[in-house]
């Protein structure tokens, strides 16, 4: 929030955000994370025990062979994080595609 907040004020320019939020991005797992993303969205939540995710034991074995799609109030052609995680994605080898609606 804190990083989208200087980008819309003008304290940070769109090639600092792209750094900045690409930085953020180095650090994650991206297997890991889109397992909990696809997972989070199939109906696993928060173990009771307070320790982690649990994973819907429905989904946990097909999380890779799903489609996830990423929405954002901004336009397929207007710069977002949206392209960021994209690209991102497209490094580890994952098909990423822009779909555009009338």
């Amino acid at each position: 929030a804190e990083l989208l907040q200087g980008y819309k004020s003008g304290t940070i320019n769109e090639k600092e955000y792209i750094s900045t939020y690409a930085k953020q991005l180095s650090k994650l797992d991206v297997k890991s994370l889109l397992y909990y993303i696809y997972n989070k969205c199939a109906g696993g939540g928060p173990n009771p025990d307070g320790e982690g995710w649990f994973l819907n034991p429905r989904t946990e074995d097909r999380a890779y062979e799903k489609h996830l799609v990423f929405v954002c109030v901004e336009g397929p052609d207007k710069f977002c994080h949206r392209h960021i995680v994209a690209e991102w994605l497209k490094f580890y080898g994952y098909e990423c595609n822009e779909l555009k609606f009338n």
